[in-house]
C-alpha cells in the first residue's frame, strides 16, 4: 500500500500471475472452486488486481479469468 505509483502496476502484475498460476495448480489437484474462491477472497490484494488495469492481452485474460472465476480454464492455460 506505501509504495509509488510506478512500481504498483508492476507488482500487481506479478501478483496477477502468480495467483493465476497457483490457481491453476490448485485446480488441477482437484481443490474446488468454492475453496479456492474461499481462499483468494481472504484477501486485501484481491479487490485490487480485479480493479487494475494491465497493459499485455494475456494479463487482460489472466484478470478476466480470474474475475469470473473460470479456474477449470485458468488451470488448462497457466498451470505451470
Amino acid at each position: 500500500k506505501h509504495i509509488g505509483n510506478q512500481y504498483k502496476q508492476n507488482v500487481n502484475t506479478v501478483i496477477l500471475r502468480n495467483t493465476t498460476n497457483f490457481i491453476g495448480k490448485l485446480y488441477k489437484d482437484k481443490v474446488s472452486s468454492k475453496e479456492i474462491t474461499e481462499a483468494v477472497n481472504r484477501y486485501t490484494w484481491y479487490q485490487e488486481i480485479l480493479q487494475s488495469n494491465f497493459k499485455t492481452k494475456i494479463d487482460k485474460i489472466r484478470k478476466l479469468l480470474l474475475k469470473n472465476k473460470w479456474y477449470g480454464i485458468i488451470s488448462i492455460v497457466f498451470h505451470k
